[in-house]
């Protein structure tokens, strides 16, 4: 758990569930610190970073589950925790963006939980493989040979067949409504271009308020691999225009 060192109200405040990428086979919650901390000098924020399971050890559901599990708990506790039960968000980026929306769309069909606003960041979502963005991409750090591997490692003997979740793979949804309003960003250059920005665009469709940034020129989690770089600067400034605005604006009450 993370929080501000020296909070300025009594107050609950928002609380953040905050997934880890890795393309679900690896990764740290640790990994995601500087994020993790930009969030809470923007706003002040009670962070939750579970260290879900991986699928070299646990495939789908695994990490549903526990994802789930952690935000349960964030409601549960949160008068302890001083969140806000009203306002519980959650975000993550790459894998952890594409949890993000599996988790949106499977607390919405439990009905135990209700999440105010969601930022997946350049989500994995479509485990099809068959956009144009992601067909035949070669860029550095994730590419379709790294995303097949994945996939296969998360997904066990559902990999290419029709029998995938829509909780393992939101591409698959035929309904949008009712998920959280969103904020997302993605490179141009990267293979989750197309299937970042059609989910933000079903989104739009459903009626649900939805935003997605598109930097051009860079590759698959450019802002964590140069965060120096002017373009990444620039993405982290949006993000957290984006979400201070949003701890202003999105609540939503719990059942």
């Amino acid at each position: 758990m993370y929080g501000p060192k020296n909070p300025t109200t009594t107050k609950p405040t928002t609380g953040l569930l905050w997934l880890h990428g890795g393309g679900y086979a690896n990764g740290l919650p640790e990994q995601e610190t500087g994020t993790i901390e930009e969030f809470i000098h923007t706003s002040e924020t009670i962070v939750i970073a579970p260290d879900y399971r991986l699928s070299i050890e646990a495939p789908f559901p695994a990490a549903l589950e526990d994802a789930y599990a952690s935000l349960l708990w964030m409601k549960n506790n949160a008068k302890t925790l001083g969140i806000n039960k009203n306002q519980l968000f959650i975000g993550g980026e790459s894998a952890g963006g594409g949890l993000t929306c599996c988790l949106s769309v499977y607390t919405k069909d439990k009905g135990e939980v209700n999440i105010a606003y969601q930022i997946p960041l350049y989500p994995m979502l479509d485990d099809r493989m068959q956009t144009p963005s992601m067909q035949d991409n070669n860029g550095p750090l994730w590419n379709i040979t790294s995303n097949k591997t994945a996939w296969k490692l998360y997904l066990g003997t559902a990999f290419k067949t029709d029998d995938v979740s829509v909780y393992a793979a939101p591409a698959r949804l035929n309904t949008y409504a009712g998920l959280p309003p969103t904020y997302s960003y993605v490179g141009r250059e990267e293979p989750f271009y197309d299937e970042t920005k059609n989910y933000i665009e079903q989104l739009q469709k459903a009626g649900i308020k939805a935003q997605l940034d598109v930097y051009q020129g860079v590759f698959h989690a450019f802002d964590l691999v140069v965060p120096k770089a002017k373009i990444s600067k620039k993405a982290h400034h949006n993000l957290m225009k984006n979400y201070k605005m949003a701890t202003k604006t999105f609540y939503q009450s719990q059942n």
